[in-house]
This record gives structure tokens, sequence and C-alpha cells, in this order.
């Protein structure tokens, strides 16, 4: 249901659904997945592309936060690319966006990631 892959030493993940409560057990795995990722990288770097979620919840909000806290441990970066109207709203509203950069694309995040 994601699709994670490494690209120049950047991660790269891309969920293939809305991030709800309604798909908590696909949250959960990929969690657990992106935990397993980085376990054995310092400062890891890692980008959530939304270009095939339309919704997300508060459920999906405290995983996104959970995420986000995993790679903080690890002295990482967490970055978001390609969000709709609505996700955007909701990344503003709550302030993740504080916490998480947001960026139009992938390329765009990629590049700053880079340096």
């Amino acid at each position: 249901m994601f699709d994670i892959k490494e690209e120049k030493g950047i991660i790269i993940v891309k969920p293939n659904f809305n991030i709800e409560i309604e798909n908590l057990d696909e949250l959960k795995n990929l969690k657990e997945e992106i935990q397993n990722y980085i376990s054995d990288k310092e400062e890891p770097k890692v980008i959530l592309d939304f270009e095939n979620v339309s919704y997300v919840d508060s459920t999906g909000l405290g995983n996104i936060i959970r995420i986000f806290e995993i790679i903080k441990k690890k002295k990482g970066t967490l970055a978001a690319v390609n969000l709709n109207v609505d996700v955007e709203k909701i990344f503003n509203i709550t302030t993740l966006d504080t916490l998480i950069k947001v960026y139009p694309t992938l390329e765009d995040a990629i590049n700053e990631l880079r340096g």
C-alpha cells in the first residue's frame, strides 16, 4: 500500500492510501517500515510524497507526528511533497508545516535536502 525507495541518500516514501483511521493497519506498517529503513542511518533524510493521498484525518496527523519524532530522534529531516489543497490546509491549520517542511514537488525537496 506504499512505495519506499532510496535515491541519492534520501528516503522517499509514497503512501498509496488516505492517511486516516480507516487505514490504521497501513499507517502502522508505514511507520514500522520507515523505522526499519532508517535504523542504521545517521541523520536520515525522508520525504513523504502525498501524490496519492487525498485526505488526512486526526489519526493520520498523529501518525505523521510519530514518524517525525522517530526521524528527529536520529537527528534526521522529514519533508512532505505533492500535498493537495485540502491536505496543505490541514498542515497549515495544525501548524504541522512548522515541523515538516513542505515542498511543491519531489524534485524541489530532493534538491533542498541534498544541499
